[in-house]
C-alpha cells in the first residue's frame, strides 16, 4: 500500500519531471551493490531501470499488448535471473521487469500452446479497444492492489470456515482510500515506506521505535518453498500424474514435471517466478479437484454471507 510501483517512474517521465527518477534509481544502484558488485550496480542498475521507464513512457497500450502476444506465442517473456547463479534477484531487475504495460503471469511458461493462443487472442482483441485512461504505473499500481487485496480475500474465506477471523489494517477501505492519495513522488523516494510508516505508528501512540527499524531487507522466502516443495514432492507426483488442468488441455505436463523434480532438488536451478507459478498451478488443481467433487451445498451453496464490516459502517455513516 505504501509502496510506489516501479513502473510509477514512467508516470514521472510523462509528467515532466525527470530529475524525480534520480533519488529512486540511485537507491536501487545502491542495494544492488551490495549484492552484483560496485560496477555492476553502480552503472548497470541504473542503465537498466532508465531505459526501461523511458520506453515504457513512450510506448503505447496498444502496442504493448500486441507485443505481449507475440511473447506469449513464442513462448519468450522477460526472465528475472541474478546475475550470477546462486545470487538472489536484484532489486533493479525486479524493477526493470516490472516497467511495462502489460507482464505475463508467472504461470504463463507451464500453459499450453492452445492456451497461450487462446490468451494472445484475447490480447490482441483488447489491443484494438479504447486505451485505459490512467498512466501506465498509475494503473499497474491499481492492478497491483486489486491481485493483493484478491488473495487476501481468498486467506479470509478460508479462515472463516474453520471460525477464525483475520485482519490487515493496510487493506481496510480509510487505510485504501488515503495511501492512494498520496503522490508518486512521495512513495518513490528511498525509505518512504518506513517514515510512513514510523508516522503512522507514531500517531498511534508509538513514537519510541529503533532507529533502524524497518530497515532490514525483506527474507528471501525462495528456500522456503522449495523446502516445502520437497516435503510434499510425493504428494505433488500423484497430484500431477493426471491432473485435471492437462485433462483440459490447460498445461504442458511435461513442463510442470520437470519444474516440479528441479524445484525438489536442492541443487536445481528454477528462477523464483517459476516456483510462483507453481504455486499458482497447484492451487489451482487442487481447487478444481474440489469443485469436481463437490456435492451440493458443500462448496459455495449454503455458506454464510461473510460480514463486511468496513462497508456497512460507511453506509450507517
Amino acid at each position: 500500500m505504501l509502496d510506489g510501483h516501479p513502473a510509477r517512474l514512467a508516470d514521472l517521465i510523462r509528467a515532466g519531471r525527470p530529475r524525480e527518477l534520480l533519488p529512486p534509481v540511485a537507491a536501487l544502484a545502491g542495494a544492488d551493490r551490495a549484492i552484483t558488485g560496485t560496477l555492476a550496480g553502480a552503472v548497470r542498475t541504473p542503465v537498466t531501470v532508465l531505459r526501461a521507464a523511458h520506453r515504457l513512457a513512450r510506448g503505447r497500450y496498444a502496442e504493448a499488448l500486441d507485443d505481449v502476444a507475440v511473447q506469449l506465442t513464442a513462448r519468450r517473456g522477460p526472465e528475472r535471473r541474478s546475475a550470477r547463479p546462486g545470487a538472489p534477484l536484484t532489486a533493479g531487475a525486479h524493477s526493470a521487469a516490472d516497467l511495462a504495460w502489460v507482464v505475463p503471469g508467472p504461470a504463463a511458461r507451464f500453459l499450453s500452446d492452445d492456451a497461450l493462443s487462446a490468451v494472445a487472442l484475447r490480447l490482441r482483441v483488447a489491443a484494438r479497444q479504447p486505451a485505459p485512461a490512467e498512466h501506465p504505473g498509475a494503473r499497474r499500481a491499481k492492478l497491483a492492489l486489486h491481485h493483493h487485496a484478491g488473495s487476501y480475500r481468498i486467506l479470509v474465506q478460508a479462515t472463516e470456515q474453520r471460525g477464525q477471523r483475520l485482519h490487515a489494517p493496510f487493506f481496510d477501505n480509510r487505510v485504501v482510500r488515503a495511501a492512494r492519495l498520496l503522490p508518486a513522488d512521495v512513495r518513490l523516494q528511498p525509505g518512504a515506506r518506513h517514515a510512513l510508516l514510523r508516522a503512522v505508528l507514531a500517531g498511534a501512540g508509538r513514537p519510541d521505535l529503533p532507529a533502524d527499524w524497518g530497515r532490514a531487507p525483506r527474507p528471501d522466502r525462495a528456500a522456503a518453498a522449495r523446502a516445502g516443495l520437497r516435503q510434499a514432492a510425493d504428494a505433488l507426483a500423484d497430484l500431477f500424474r493426471a491432473p485435471l488442468l492437462a485433462e483440459a488441455g490447460l498445461i504442458d505436463l511435461p513442463t510442470v514435471r520437470r519444474a516440479l523434480g528441479t524445484a525438489a532438488d536442492p541443487y536445481g536451478d528454477l528462477p523464483r517466478t517459476a516456483l510462483d507459478g507453481l504455486a499458482d498451478l497447484i492451487a489451482t488443481e487442487l481447487w478444481l479437484r474440489r469443485y469436481a467433487a463437490r456435492r451440493a451445498g458443500t462448496c459455495w451453496e449454503g455458506m454464510p454471507m461473510p460480514e463486511r464490516r468496513a462497508l456497512a459502517g460507511e453506509r450507517s455513516s
